[in-house]
């Protein structure tokens, strides 16, 4: 009969004769178990690797891995694995009683992947599938993550990642996850500096090795994790709470242990979370529970008198309800359940009545009844303060995400311009003339080969200018004193002439065109606006602190291109450029109306041009309080840097 699937183990230089067999069969899909393939450093696996993709794309056969640990499809409880953690009775099994919406795993790394399935499962988690892609030669994380969002196979996902292999393909599926409010939790792994040596600008140094991922990331709504245990606490809370979207960040405490209730505290607020005093009217109704050294400003300290007498639910019932809260967490004692298993119908009560997101967190260990309880009633169990409060700030994010998501406009490509070098740097007056010649405010500059040229083009701007020396093969002039700055008047003007050719020439400059002589821009906040093409993604655009300390400051916000106006306008609000913008140190705010415009002009104009600019950086963008400027332009034209 027809065979469904086959499981390939066995030695690598056979795969590929026994998958050709199984596509002569007419096998619609095949797991490759067996390793020895582009893993390995040597051409002979990279060429075997190659055979299975061809294979698989010339049949039609859907081909999992090679190198990998299987999977389960825990649904259909299917589990083609050699993981030990299936290997025991009731592996398959989902938690007893729990209402846990369903956790897909996809995993690069086969013994990581199944790790999160060991984890989940003693916090109630239910998992679909627990997938294990290996060295992916056919089948991708982000086919698998569209397959289950359009099947409808899971809700929840966990991802861990070495790279993205096509990013068109993420795009589409982390685009689909977004829409359908299947929250994706990623672990990215592989970060690398590597990508900047070969950088000429500011601009990727900025973004960071790994800035591309941060930012696809951000833009789609995908929620990093950095330890297993974290990805797995923000499965459990978008798994309990996914049915809420709450519209802000402020959580109400309640506790019967003081100290544990400000650890969470504190631990709200490394999150992103406020902790406000609560309303007159909720306190007022809680204080009628506490005795004299209770305290229902928030966090409440309800003590074990209140909780006795109220129970958990009782006191979430007087929460609920209180203007200007989000969330709500609730600090208890797991370790013994007999209080919590007493509130069980109040505690599904309550559950089925509040409106907003509701996260335990236990500071003794809990005991497997009470996750059993407080699970099938719908909560998730925290062990970590920092992953329960982070769980209730990603829960807001995603919401607002989802809210504020639009999809890429549509940039049609332009044509390379005829006079532009097919690769490195152009010299920067070029680089100007292009972009004010597509109406971006560039400061205004003649070039000049000769000391009278330069004193004529002073006169004609009128009060002191900035002169740079143009050699392409100087793209960060001031390193090299190929810069002054504030020059007035004829003879300084023309003596400078003759001081940056004397500096050019001893610095080796072998192809100089001359020098730019700048008008000075009006003072204001410096700021890195910058472009560089991922070798993944593409264009990304990034703004942060300008000048020569861009890198030294960092702080910088990168997002990928194409880009609408709403993003920008959010990125200018976010809290790595908003406080620069706001008038620092007495300076008077920027014009965020004009900042606004010149990146909307420049992301379309870069996205359109995205596969002749390796890299761009406009550093500095001055922008003053009416307009903005920009000081200095490079363009690196070719294929971007490996």
């Amino acid at each position: 009969g027809e065979v469904d699937m086959a499981i390939v183990i066995v030695p690598a230089p056979h795969v590929p004769v026994v998958l050709a067999d199984c596509a002569a069969k007419g096998v619609k899909a095949a797991q490759i178990i067996s390793s020895g393939f582009a893993e390995q450093s040597c051409a002979g696996g990279r060429d075997l690797q190659a055979e299975i993709a061809a294979i698989a794309a010339a049949s039609g056969m859907l081909v999992l891995g090679p190198n990998s640990e299987g999977f389960a499809n825990l649904q259909a409880r299917l589990a083609p694995t050699f993981s030990p953690v299936i290997d025991h009775d009731g592996a398959l099994d989902p938690p007893a009683g729990s209402t846990s919406r369903r956790v897909a795993v996809i995993a690069q790394s086969g013994g990581v992947g199944f790790s999160f399935l060991d984890q989940g499962r003693p916090k109630g988690l239910a998992f679909s599938h627990v997938v294990t892609t290996g060295n992916e030669a056919c089948v991708e994380t982000f086919d698998l993550v569209e397959w289950m969002v359009d099947a409808d196979e899971a809700d929840v996902f966990i991802l861990f990642l070495e790279n993205v292999k096509t990013a068109e393909t993420f795009r589409r599926a982390a685009a689909k996850a977004l829409a359908a409010g299947k929250p994706i939790i990623v672990v990215k792994v592989g970060q690398s500096e590597a990508g900047q040596r070969a950088a000429l600008s500011h601009t990727a140094a900025l973004a960071g090795a790994d800035g591309a991922y941060r930012a696809m990331f951000a833009h789609y709504g995908l929620i990093p994790a950095e330890t297993p245990s974290q990805a797995v606490d923000l499965a459990a809370g978008f798994a309990f709470m996914g049915d809420f979207s709450p519209t802000g960040t402020a959580t109400a405490i309640f506790t019967a242990s003081g100290g544990a209730g400000g650890w969470m505290a504190d631990s709200a607020a490394a999150a992103g979370l406020s902790v406000p005093v609560l309303d007159a009217a909720t306190r007022a109704a809680i204080d009628q529970h506490l005795p004299s050294y209770g305290a229902s400003d928030n966090p409440v300290d309800a003590t074990a008198q209140a909780i006795h007498h109220l129970g958990y639910a009782g006191l979430i019932d007087l929460l609920r309800d209180a203007p200007g809260i989000d969330s709500i967490i609730a600090v208890a004692s797991a370790r013994l359940p007999g209080r919590i298993e007493q509130d069980r119908p109040a505690l599904q009560r309550v559950r089925a009545a509040t409106s907003k997101p509701v996260f335990f967190w236990s500071y003794t260990l809990p005991h497997p009844s009470a996750v059993e309880v407080l699970t099938s009633c719908g909560f998730p169990l925290f062990t970590d303060p920092l992953n329960c409060a982070r769980a209730a700030r990603a829960l807001a994010d995603y919401g607002a995400r989802r809210a504020a998501f639009t999809a890429p406009p549509a940039v049609a490509p332009a044509p390379v311009p005829a006079d532009w070098p097919a690769t490195g740097p152009m010299p920067e007056y070029r680089a100007q003339a292009w972009l004010r010649d597509h109406g971006l405010p560039v400061a205004a500059g003649h070039l000049v080969t000769d000391a009278a040229a330069a004193v004529s083009a002073a006169q004609a701007l009128g009060g002191p200018v900035a002169m740079k020396v143009q050699a392409a093969d100087f793209a960060h002039k001031s390193d090299y004193g190929l810069v002054l700055l504030g020059r007035a008047g004829d003879a300084e003007v023309a003596a400078g002439y003759d001081q940056l050719m004397a500096r050019a020439a001893a610095a080796g400059a072998t192809d100089v065109d001359g020098v730019l002589v700048q008008a000075m821009a009006a003072p204001g906040v410096e700021l890195l606006i910058g472009v560089h093409r991922d070798a993944t993604f593409g264009p990304m655009l990034t703004v942060g602190p300008g000048g020569v300390m861009a890198e030294l400051l960092g702080g910088g916000v990168t997002l990928p291109l194409p880009v609408g106006a709403d993003d920008l306008t959010t990125l200018l609000a976010g809290p790595a450029v908003a406080p620069l913008l706001a008038g620092f140190r007495g300076q008077p705010a920027a014009d965020l109306a004009a900042l606004t415009r010149l990146l909307v002009d420049l992301a379309a104009l870069v996205a359109a041009h995205g596969d002749h600019i390796a890299e761009l950086d406009l550093n500095p963008v001055i922008a003053h309080g009416d307009g903005v400027t920009i000081v200095d332009a490079l363009i690196v034209t070719g294929p971007a840097p490996e």
